[in-house]
């Protein structure tokens, strides 16, 4: 904690005005965010093998967009008493194979597109958070 006080205190120091320094904060809570969540992915990975009767066959890495930014973690395959491989963390949680981007980013771009233009809506998204997606992403 005393850390994170530190940091933004030499962001305000440092910064010109305080666009710049709110630019530098949200940044700052932005890539913090995402490593806690990366990391307690990886640590409910660990949980979840451990419980599991299953053999581990490899860890894979695995990036997913939120409205908060960009998580990156590693994941295992199991291969499971039936025969069956499968990621356990992507089975508890119902993430989706192949999916780049999280459900609650998905519902709010769907809500946006809803009611605008895509290219409008794609232009929202990469104004307002971390995360970049074309118009073709949002169609």
């Amino acid at each position: 904690m005393t850390e994170i006080v530190s940091e933004i205190a030499e962001i305000l120091k440092s910064s010109n005005d305080l666009l710049e320094a709110e630019l530098k904060i949200l940044r700052l809570f932005s890539s913090f965010l995402c490593e806690v969540l990366g990391t307690s992915f990886e640590r409910l990975v660990q949980e979840l093998v451990k419980d599991a009767d299953a053999k581990v066959l490899r860890r894979d890495q695995r990036t997913i967009q939120f409205l908060f930014g960009e998580v990156t973690f590693k994941r295992r395959l199991v291969e499971e008493i039936t025969g069956c491989h499968v990621y356990l963390l992507d089975r508890h949680l119902g993430i989706k194979p192949c999916k780049r981007y999280s459900p609650l980013l998905l519902a709010r771009v769907s809500a946006l597109a809803s009611k605008g233009v895509m290219r409008m809506v794609a232009s929202a998204v990469n104004l307002l958070t971390p995360t970049s997606m074309s118009q073709q992403k949002v169609a």
